[in-house]
C-alpha cells in the first residue's frame, strides 16, 4: 500500500438464498420472504459495509408499506429503501445494526410481500450482494453475488373450506351440522333458513 494508506481486508460477502416462506401466495394473501447472507471470510466485515438488494415483480407482488421487516434477535440488517424500476420493486439493504463475522450465516432478515395479480407461470425473485462504495473492505469474489427463487400468485383463497355439511329434522327442528377445512380471517358463522329458497331469515 501507499504511505498512509491502510490494505484493504479481504472478505467474501455471499447472497446465499432467497425464499419465499410458501412456494404459493393467493391474491390479497400475505407471505414472508426470508433472506440468508454470510460472510466467508478471512475478515469481518464491518457496520454499514455490507449491502443486499432484493428484486421482485411488482406487477404481481406488493410490499406492505411501511415495509414490514425483521431480523431479531441480531438487529443486524436495516431496511433503506425501494427503487421502482419497470414492473419491478428493487429493495436495499444494509448491516447498519452489526458487523458480520466469519463463518456462520449472517443473520437471516425477513419481510412481508402480498400477492397482487394472478401468475401464468412463478415470479422470479432475486437476491444479490454488494459492499458499499465507501467500504474499507474488499470482496475477494466481486460484488453481486445472487441467489434467486420463484413464487406462484393464484386466484384469492376462500375464507371457508367445507369439508362436510349435514341436515337433518329432530322434533321439528332443523339441525345442521358442518366441519371446514380451512378458515381464514372468520369471526363466526349465521344460519339463516327460507320457505321458499329466495328469501332468507
Amino acid at each position: 500500500p501507499a504511505a498512509g494508506r491502510v490494505q484493504a481486508q479481504n472478505v467474501d460477502l455471499q447472497a446465499v438464498s432467497i425464499d419465499p416462506s410458501a412456494p404459493s401466495l393467493a391474491v390479497g394473501q400475505v407471505g414472508q420472504i426470508v433472506v440468508a447472507m454470510r460472510n466467508n471470510g478471512p475478515a469481518v466485515i464491518p457496520v454499514g459495509e455490507a449491502t443486499a438488494q432484493i428484486t421482485l415483480s411488482s406487477v404481481y407482488l406488493d410490499i406492505a408499506l411501511p415495509v414490514t421487516f425483521s431480523d431479531a434477535p441480531c438487529n443486524q440488517w436495516s431496511y433503506l429503501g425501494n427503487v421502482p424500476g419497470a414492473g419491478t420493486h428493487n429493495l436495499f439493504f444494509q448491516n447498519n445494526g452489526g458487523a458480520i463475522p466469519v463463518g456462520a450465516l449472517g443473520c437471516a432478515f425477513s419481510l412481508n410481500v402480498a400477492g397482487k395479480a394472478v401468475t401464468t407461470v412463478p415470479s422470479g425473485i432475486t437476491l444479490a450482494s454488494s459492499l458499499s462504495p465507501t467500504a474499507t473492505t474488499s470482496d475477494v469474489n466481486g460484488t453481486n453475488q445472487a441467489a434467486s427463487s420463484e413464487i406462484n400468485i393464484t386466484a384469492t383463497v376462500l375464507p371457508v373450506v367445507l369439508a362436510d355439511l349435514s341436515v337433518m329434522a329432530s322434533s321439528c327442528n332443523g339441525i345442521v351440522n358442518w366441519k371446514t377445512a380451512s378458515e381464514q380471517n372468520v369471526k363466526s358463522f349465521e344460519v339463516e333458513y327460507s320457505a321458499n329458497g329466495v328469501t332468507f331469515t
